[in-house]
């Protein structure tokens, strides 16, 4: 049955590949928010609408990117909430059984509020490799937040690049038969361009609950550069490197204002 649903899958895939030439065409930076994985033994998955490296060793990925535009936050398509494994990860993934009774929400990566617009992002926004397992207050309270806080970014700057991380270097505990490690924190980093300049922030959130009047952005807030050297990736490196330092040091918070 595995091996059928892999087929269909595929070809679900292979068929859209055109469709976004054409539906979701993209600029130069195109590929700006994708992390460097030269050095990394993982897989890369390029689905759609979002980019991911997965770790066999933790059934999750290491990182998930993508662009998100104004545009694409329109409301096309209710949420689906059909989590499929994902058959472009040919190790496997993780599936339901992981997740039940383990006290653990299944926390989106990208999120499915900025898939809404598109039928395809929505369906790929399921996929267990851009699912991580979060602690159910903090998926629905900071880190919801933090969501809509891309998303007033995108509304702001037209566009905004994004890189979501979740943190290995202290896992709670392992759930279900296939070992699903539960990250202690997740990072999520942030690229804007103003004119001619690129802005960048990025932020730590422990996988645990928080007040709701958290301060997000005076609280949690870091320098990209702080992210890479915890995650030992390279988020951003298709960032010019004349100007690359200078973004990735600097925490702009006024981005937000």
């Amino acid at each position: 049955m595995k091996k059928i649903l892999l087929l269909l899958s595929l070809v679900f895939i292979i068929s859209c590949a055109d469709d976004k030439k054409t539906e979701n065409t993209k600029t130069d930076e195109t590929f700006l928010e994708n992390p460097s994985f030269m050095m990394n033994e993982d897989v890369v998955v390029y689905h759609k609408h979002y980019q991911l490296s997965y770790l066999e060793e933790y059934e999750q990925s290491q990182w998930v990117a993508y662009e998100l535009r104004d545009v694409e936050l329109e409301k096309n398509f209710d949420r689906t909430d059909n989590f499929l494994e994902d058959y472009m990860v040919l190790t496997g993934t993780a599936e339901d059984d992981d997740y039940k009774g383990s006290g653990y929400d299944r926390g989106h990566l990208m999120p499915a509020a900025v898939c809404t617009w598109d039928s395809i992002a929505m369906y790929e926004s399921f996929y267990y490799s851009n699912v991580s397992p979060q602690n159910a207050s903090f998926n629905r309270g900071v880190w919801s937040r933090l969501e809509d806080m891309e998303r007033d970014l995108a509304v702001k700057y037209g566009k905004v690049w994004v890189v979501i991380t979740p943190l290995f270097d202290n896992i709670i505990e392992y759930i279900g038969e296939n070992q699903v490690a539960v990250p202690g924190a997740f990072g999520r980093a942030f690229i804007v361009r103003e004119g001619e300049t690129y802005k960048g922030i990025a932020f730590i959130l422990n996988n645990e609950k928080y007040d709701s009047d958290f301060d997000i952005i005076n609280n949690a807030s870091i320098t990209i550069d702080s992210l890479e050297t915890r995650t030992g990736l390279d988020l951003f490196f298709h960032l010019n490197d004349v100007v690359e330092p200078d973004i990735e040091k600097t925490i702009s918070k006024e981005i937000f204002e």
